[in-house]
């Protein structure tokens, strides 16, 4: 990839934007250089990090009028509650061969939700079925970035499969309807078509701000770049008052939502220092807005939502699902946010897979440590997206009740 010239620096400012996503005439980054692997998986670097929550395998949530989830013990559900299952896929140039990992096990998740699995072997099911559900599909291109041109789809449900899909439809309706009975492997044909959605999107990732560009109505107060959200516009009919809201985030960059439309003006900086996005003084929107947001959509009922985050982290710090350890993984030395020491130049990657490597997900892990209990994480760099979408599979199952025993 790293071609010799005599103007380095125009060499260095391509890599950085290789290294953010962007396309280039290039291609991929390059994987067989070093970055820093004396580094051991188990390493610490001390760092201080919020509280942890601990993981549970059922639903063990707060009453239907408590202001905030309270886990007091596992607790039966009888009547399960529908499920809309939101899927925020980076489209940037990188993303390939992760879009092909989650489209094939994409049945594996309808499957487990309309068909629970035993997976203890008790004679049980883990979970009530869904009594339906809602798939939608959004990308992490958002409106008001000029340095991305006119790409972004800001948060509006794909009706259109990817570039260059051979079996798939012109068009489909903006989100797809599952119920009990329906064959998994059929039934999700479309929307493996929908989540595979190519590579020309902006290489500046907002997964954040276009989940909620998708899910809030456009009447909502909160201040946002670009175009206003499409949940009562474009998106209508998707999101159910009474349903278990789930937003999978699937993506090899960190979020890169931000307050400033031109933090990514002027010339492309120097590779040899932090890129935007990933300096402390960024004008990044505080991830208290996103857990203040998605808990205003379920006002009632914050137990009915679930959030997943498959993206750059060490792939053995995530080995099991149901317990991850928030604080171990953003103190690990692969998820510090630095320049390759070797290299001197480009990010210190988090994970390297089979379809390429995932910088350090900082802000979407310390997200999904907000929401504890009803959350999890995945390495994007897994050689297979099954167990992580069973994971899913269980920990939206496991939540989706409308009406607990006793």
């Amino acid at each position: 990839m790293y071609q010799s010239t005599t103007k380095i620096l125009s060499i260095l400012s391509l890599v950085w934007l290789a290294a953010c996503g962007a396309r280039t005439g290039f291609g991929e980054p390059d994987l067989s250089a070093p970055s820093d692997s004396s580094v051991a998986d188990d390493a610490v670097v001390p760092r201080d990090s919020g509280p942890m929550d601990s993981g549970v395998d059922a639903p063990v949530d707060a009453p239907p009028d408590a202001p905030a989830p309270v886990d007091a013990g596992p607790r039966p559900c009888r009547v399960a509650a529908p499920v809309d299952l939101l899927l925020v896929i980076d489209d940037s140039g990188s993303m390939w061969e992760e879009q092909q990992n989650l489209a094939a096990n994409l049945p594996r998740l309808v499957g487990d939700l309309l068909d629970p699995p035993d997976a203890n072997g008790d004679g049980r099911p883990d979970f009530r079925a869904a009594r339906d559900i809602h798939m939608g599909v959004v990308t992490t291109s958002i409106d008001g970035v000029a340095a991305c041109g006119s790409v972004a789809e800001d948060g509006v449900l794909r009706t259109m499969p990817g570039p260059g899909l051979g079996g798939c439809a012109d068009s489909y309706p903006s989100f797809l309807t599952f119920r009990p009975g329906d064959d998994p492997l059929a039934a999700t044909d479309d929307f493996t078509c929908l989540a595979r959605v190519g590579t020309d999107g902006c290489g500046l990732e907002q997964p954040l701000e276009a989940a909620l560009k998708a899910l809030l109505p456009s009447d909502s107060s909160l201040p946002m770049i670009g175009r206003r959200p499409h949940g009562d516009l474009e998106n209508a009919g998707f999101l159910r008052d009474d349903s278990l809201l789930a937003v999978v985030i699937v993506t090899d960059e960190d979020d890169c939502s931000t307050e400033d439309p031109t933090l990514f003006d002027g010339p492309s900086p120097d590779p040899r220092e932090l890129p935007p996005c990933s300096r402390p003084d960024d004008p990044l929107y505080p991830l208290s807005r996103y857990v203040e947001a998605f808990r205003s959509l379920r006002p009632t009922r914050p137990d009915l939502f679930a959030f997943a985050v498959v993206a750059g982290m060490p792939e053995g710090l995530v080995a099991d699902p149901t317990a991850i350890d928030y604080d171990r993984v953003l103190d690990h030395p692969r998820m510090v946010v630095r320049i390759d020491p070797i290299r001197g130049f480009g990010l210190v990657e988090a994970c390297r897979g089979r379809g390429g490597s995932a910088f350090p997900a900082r802000r979407l892990v310390r997200l999904a440590q907000e929401f504890g209990d009803q959350a999890t994480l995945g390495s994007i760099c897994a050689e297979s997206f099954s167990p992580l979408v069973a994971s899913i599979a269980h920990l939206v199952g496991t939540r989706a009740c409308t009406e607990f025993g006793d």
